[in-house]
């Protein structure tokens, strides 16, 4: 992640959650679960899936997830409208995708009635629709479509793999009827007949999915974040668009839409999009928290949510997707997706490739704010070349705007070599109606029909597997291939073509799917072969049409290829109260010396033009290793060399003995240095000093940003009115965003009772304000769980004040605050217990908690006991308590439960921890003015809309402080403690 606050791999990996597989015994955080919860990593043994469960369990963002496949017959004889062999072929293309026809073709073969049910979301299936639009079966399988192809291989679904299964479907029967029986009931019933049969069985897998009767009530699919499963009826499990999306669910996704229209509207993201979409995959901030673009070497995130000075500003190359997963991607000079202040994600939503069949916003720069990792997104702005090009977000708890705009769209042509002369014979698996296979090497480039160019074979049962082959005559030279479609009609026959390019000897050279259908299929190979045959063919019983395939040669000379990108510009301006300055321009961050790629450490201020040495963009943020001497006397005299991440080269000022500059470092730490070169190579400081080897790397340090504090001996200069770009000061340590009570600015999105599911019942008409984001007590990239001693007391007068150290489970190393006398932070453990501490170090070697605090040992050992998570707060981790319209009410049960309140919320992510009152420790929450009261959880969100508790309060009390339209939040370290 390129910030600058730069997150190592085991920080990245904490702060996304992702169920890793560093060892057999690791364990791991769940994303988007409770903080307390906890899950052997899936390399675990004990993982292993035997049941199914309706328990929340995210499934990874990568890996190979075993999918098991349920269809479900009634005791009536009811059946879901597909088989296992063609259910198998639509998931995971067993059958090489030769039941992946069309549903036209369907309704004609008498497999589906004419007018079936339409689906109940609108986001499928508008009310015109029917089965030809709305339920269009899997052109491609999950294994070989979308989220393969999305996550660039990072995320596979296969089938499971048991005796008793048909190539990943089971055949159930349930004894009962399901004629009427709700979605939830029926999904429920196939789980308990499922787990007593499989308890046998030993059918292991990773996830599941049921596919119901056409008889159940609904028609559609139904899922939740965590679920780890989806139900299907009516045949809603044959569109991609709709799998694709209940599976995003699974994997932590969470609807996207706009802010005026609800939260199935965002047709650019696969979470938010409509019928027909079967080429297209996931909005920036879904991108950003899937974690796929972000790997060493290939880091695709910019971070810049720190900035919040006015003045600061990033400026950088955005790519598409599609370049990226091909290669053509250079992290020191591109970026795919930028985070900013706000809770914002920036992405370039270029239509090509994977991505080539977006439904809106092509080829714009779309802004989309969503809090946190499981929340819902929000369009907010989509900037183009030829529309509007900037942005500005405000939000009242912000003093400060953040700008965006667009400078420029860069879409380069695909530099290729001429095109070759084909000599050879064309044939054809088969020919139907005199359409011979030459016509697709005739020359002529009509794509229609009626131009009597179209190759055509008879997609009879004498031809399975249909092909197309042109050998040639001699072995040729070939880099780039390009495949002209059928256009007047049928251009889907060719989805999922496969290309392959033969040596001389027979062999298979290149193999490429051409994946959705396009008019003109463009095919780069990256290399150049030496091909002597080429076969296009289709799986299953299919017709194959080509208007026309071209062969090109390779360039005289080599050459990269460029990719597409969109140039943008980010920074921070006061807010509109105070005259929102200073404007920044794209023209502002350019200059003749500036190189395209984004800031390495991109903190900058507008200030007044002083005298500075370092020269306007040098950026001297050092590197991993340590500086060096440089001692040739018969070359250069003595000097040092620093390396810095990569910045705008300067050979300035040249030569030596040049005038002394003194450099700030770690800690103020000041170094008086003769510059020899700023930035030799754009990551060379080259420069003559007095000061020591060892002063010079303890105060320049790995990782440090070294900036100037003055010149000794200035030049004198003219005075100017015109501003000047400066680094500032350390960059921000900031961990990333936590979810917290002030509302947003973005405008109240419609919420349904079923925030997690497909299939609703009721919509409130209540606004929602989302949370903004502060800064958590606990370094996001640090797990505070306690191993299995005991915490103990240290006392050393000579050598620190008496403090506490408890050790913990090996995590990200974190020296922070480094120091005694630390500000204040209220701490988390067992039962909700609190304790205020001041950090001295987080996680000092990785697995050390060092604090001073007030509590007595024996406080601190049974609140922070061995096995217990450390957290920034009780209330897990995706719940808000936002209260709604209602007042709170007292349930008074003696023979079922403790006298307790209950406050209903806003829907949010839904928690029944911890499950009871009893034997948990009080909470102090604040509410209305901040007045605090001391509850005992019972349930933080009850089905994600309930806030149960006890509590000594009285009701009245309790109404007054946890009023209508209030977020509940609990007190920080040095709060009250008292109901006022």
């Amino acid at each position: 992640m390129k910030s600058p606050s730069s997150l190592g791999g085991a920080a990245f990996a904490a702060l996304l959650g992702v169920i890793a597989s560093s060892s057999a015994s690791a364990t791991t955080r769940i994303r988007g679960a409770a903080p307390d919860v906890l899950v052997a990593s899936l390399t675990d043994t004990t993982s292993t899936r035997y049941l199914m469960s309706n328990e929340r369990r995210l499934l990874a963002h990568a890996g190979t997830m075993r999918t098991l496949i349920v269809r479900v017959t009634d005791g009536d004889g009811n059946q879901p409208l597909t088989d296992s062999r063609r259910e198998s072929d639509a998931w995971f293309g067993t059958h090489d995708n030769a039941y992946s026809e069309n549903q036209n073709s369907m309704v004609r073969l008498g497999f589906l009635p004419q007018r079936p049910r339409t689906f109940s979301r609108k986001h499928l299936c508008p009310d015109a629709y029917h089965i030809d639009c709305c339920s269009r079966s899997l052109a491609l399988s999950i294994k070989a479509g979308l989220y393969d192809q999305c996550s660039g291989g990072k995320l596979l679904f296969v089938p499971a793999i048991h005796p008793s299964l048909t190539d990943g479907v089971l055949e159930l029967t349930i004894s009962a009827s399901m004629v009427g029986m709700r979605i939830q009931e029926a999904g429920g019933l196939v789980r308990d007949t499922f787990n007593s049969r499989n308890t046998a069985l030993g059918i292991e897998f990773e996830a599941y999915s049921i596919i119901l009767p056409q008889v159940v009530g609904g028609c559609g699919g139904l899922a939740r974040q965590g679920g780890g499963h989806q139900y299907y009826t009516c045949g809603a499990d044959r569109s991609l668009e709709l799998v694709v999306h209940e599976f995003g669910h699974n994997i932590g996704f969470h609807h996207s839409g706009l802010p005026d229209e609800g939260q199935y509207d965002d047709n650019h993201c696969m979470m938010g999009c409509c019928a027909g979409a079967q080429q297209m995959c996931f909005n920036a901030a879904k991108s950003w928290f899937s974690g796929w673009y972000s790997e060493p070497g290939s880091d695709g995130h910019a971070d810049v949510e720190s900035h919040d000075t006015p003045g600061q500003w990033w400026a950088g190359n955005l790519v598409g997707v599609d370049d990226y997963l091909n290669g053509i991607f250079d992290e020191g000079q591109h970026s795919l997706v930028l985070h900013t202040k706000g809770g914002l994600y920036v992405m370039f939503n270029r239509a090509k490739g994977v991505n080539s069949g977006v439904k809106a916003y092509k080829d714009e720069v779309v802004i989309v704010q969503q809090w946190g990792e499981g929340g819902k997104s929000n369009v907010l702005s989509r900037l183009s070349a030829d529309g509007v090009r900037s942005y500005t977000f405000t939000a009242d708890y912000y003093d400060f705007e953040v700008n965006f705009e667009l400078c420029e769209v860069v879409i380069p042509p695909v530099a290729t070599g001429p095109l070759v002369e084909i000599k050879g014979t064309a044939s054809q698996s088969s020919t139907a109606v005199g359409a011979e296979a030459g016509r697709a090497i005739d020359g002529n480039l009509d794509q229609a029909w009626a131009g009597n160019s179209i190759t055509h074979t008879t997609g009879d049962d004498e031809d399975l597997d249909p092909w197309w082959e042109l050998l040639l005559d001699d072995e040729t030279l070939v880099e780039h291939v390009r495949v002209l479609n059928r256009n007047d009609c049928c251009g889907q026959r060719l989805s999922n073509a496969i290309l392959e390019l033969y040596d001389v000897g027979g062999d298979v050279v290149y193999t490429h799917n051409l994946g959705a259908d396009e008019s003109i299929k463009d095919i780069y190979l990256g290399t150049v072969y030496a091909v002597k045959m080429l076969r296009i063919k289709l799986h299953g019983y299919k017709v194959l049409s080509l208007a026309e395939v071209q062969l090109f040669a390779p360039l005289a000379e080599a050459r990269d290829r460029l990719p597409d990108f969109a140039r943008v510009v980010t920074y921070i301006s006061s807010g509109a109260r105070s005259g929102g300055e200073p404007r920044i321009t794209c023209e502002t961050t350019s200059a003749p010396t500036r190189s395209l790629e984004p800031s390495v450490s991109p903190t900058w201020t507008v200030q007044p033009t002083v005298y500075r040495a370092v020269p306007k963009d040098v950026v001297l943020l050092r590197t991993g290793s340590l500086c060096v001497s440089q001692i040739n006397p018969s070359n250069h005299p003595d000097r040092f060399k620093c390396m810095i991440e990569m910045t705008v080269s300067s050979n300035e000022p040249g030569g030596h003995w040049n005038n002394e500059v003194v450099m700030n470092g770690k800690d103020g730490c000041d170094i008086v240095v003769r510059p020899v070169t700023w930035a030799w190579g754009g990551n060379a400081f080259i420069f003559q000093s007095t000061s020591s080897l060892d002063d010079i790397n303890a105060c320049f340090a790995m990782g440090e940003l070294v900036t100037e504090k003055q010149s000794v001996s200035p030049p004198v200069l003219p005075e100017s009115d015109e501003p000047s770009f400066q680094p500032s000061l350390l960059p921000s340590d900031e961990p990333s965003v936590f979810l917290t009570d002030e509302p947003s600015s973005s405008k109240p999105s419609t919420e349904t009772t079923c925030q997690m599911v497909e299939v609703c019942t009721h919509v409130s008409e209540s606004p929602s304000q989302q949370p903004t984001p502060v800064k958590p007590s606990i370094p996001i990239d640090v797990m505070l769980l306690r191993d299995n001693s005991q915490c103990i007391f240290q006392s050393n007068p000579t050598n620190h004040p008496d403090r506490f150290k408890c050790m913990l489970e090996p995590t990200s190393q974190n020296s922070e605050p480094g120091t005694h006398g630390s500000a204040l932070v209220r701490l988390w453990g067992a039962n909700n217990c609190m304790i205020d501490v001041r950090p001295v170090t987080w996680a000092w070697e990785g697995n050390a908690f060092i604090f001073e605090s007030e509590e007595s040992l024996e406080v601190i050992s049974n609140c922070l006991a061995p096995g217990t998570l450390i957290k920034d707060s009780p209330i897990p981790l995706g719940v808000v308590l936002k209260r709604d319209g209602s007042e709170c009410i007292f349930q008074s049960n003696p023979s079922n439960h403790n006298d307790r309140f209950k406050c209903v919320i806003e829907q949010t992510l839904p928690s029944n921890l911890p499950g009871t009152g009893s034997g948990t420790n009080e909470v102090p929450l604040v509410g209305l003015e901040g007045c605090v009261v001391f509850a005992k959880p019972v349930t933080w969100a009850w089905e994600g809309n309930a806030f149960i508790f006890e509590s000594s309060a009285s009701l009245d009390e309790v109404k007054d402080c946890f009023v209508a339209g209030e977020i509940i939040t609990v007190a920080g370290a040095g709060q009250s403690n008292m109901f006022e």
